[in-house]
């Protein structure tokens, strides 16, 4: 946040597009450095079995509990990309906030992420991944209903209250993203379940944020209402994100509840 009000300030928008670049460089040649220094769990022969992507692929659309678990990512993908990525902009635009403010949430937002991913970690150890997926839908739910309540007169802190909350929820379903698929795949279909599973829930996010795109432009352009109601393009995004988090609610007490990974 810094370095982009030192930038603009003496408006020099290349020095910033180089400075991010290398940055970016910088931190994408560590994580390679880090691939490349991680070893793999070694398996059995038996469980190395050999089968082509399409055999993994084949059985694991016939395992139940991999496709509940990848149900819920798709639900989980619905609800965050229905309403967070139109909040970049709500911070600068109609709520207001400086630079330096979005890097105080920022930092706000790692904290609790890290903070949500050791204690919902310990949950997990204790109490299972269920119990784990159970707590990041009622945290979803509890955001994005303060999410739409969030406006220029209270956003200053509202908005962290929101934020911290959504944040230990990712941090929540950190812990789930792959334990959840090694819980229910065979050793020689994770490759698969983990590649299904980003592949399918990431094109669900994007296609989420893009359809509801036009949504919010519209409701922008009409002076911030929809169907004669005032309000911030946002708002009413939060409110279609609380009303698939509750959704997302009832699946996970029909079906994640009474889930039975397998033995490992």
């Amino acid at each position: 946040g810094y370095v982009i009000d030192y930038f603009d300030a003496s408006e020099n928008t290349n020095g910033f597009l180089i400075t991010a670049t290398i940055v970016l460089a910088v931190v994408g040649i560590l994580r390679v450095v880090t691939v490349i220094l991680s070893r793999e769990k070694e398996y059995t022969h038996e469980e190395i079995r050999e089968s082509n992507f399409k055999e993994q692929c084949s059985s694991l659309m016939k395992n139940k509990q991999f496709i509940i678990v990848n149900v819920y990512f798709i639900l989980n993908a619905l609800v965050r990309h229905s309403a967070t990525p139109f909040m970049g902009t709500y911070q600068i635009k109609e709520l207001g906030f400086t630079m330096l403010y979005v890097s105080i949430i920022g930092i706000v937002h790692s904290v609790s992420r890290i903070v949500g991913t050791f204690i919902f970690g310990k949950i997990g150890d204790a109490k299972g991944l269920n119990t784990v997926l159970y707590a990041t839908c009622i945290m979803n739910s509890l955001a994005m209903f303060l999410a739409i309540f969030i406006v220029p007169e209270n956003g200053t802190w509202l908005y962290l209250v929101f934020d911290v909350i959504y944040a230990a929820s990712i941090g929540s379903l950190s812990i789930c993203q792959v334990n959840s698929l090694l819980e229910v795949a065979k050793p020689n279909e994770r490759s698969a379940a983990i590649a299904i599973k980003y592949s399918v829930s990431g094109l669900v996010g994007f296609l989420t944020a893009l359809v509801f795109s036009p949504l919010v432009d519209k409701i922008q352009k009409s002076g911030n209402q929809l169907f004669g109601i005032e309000g911030y393009a946002q708002q009413f995004m939060s409110a279609i994100a609380f009303v698939l988090s509750l959704i997302l609610f009832a699946f996970t007490a029909i079906f994640i509840a009474k889930r039975k990974p397998k033995e490992k």
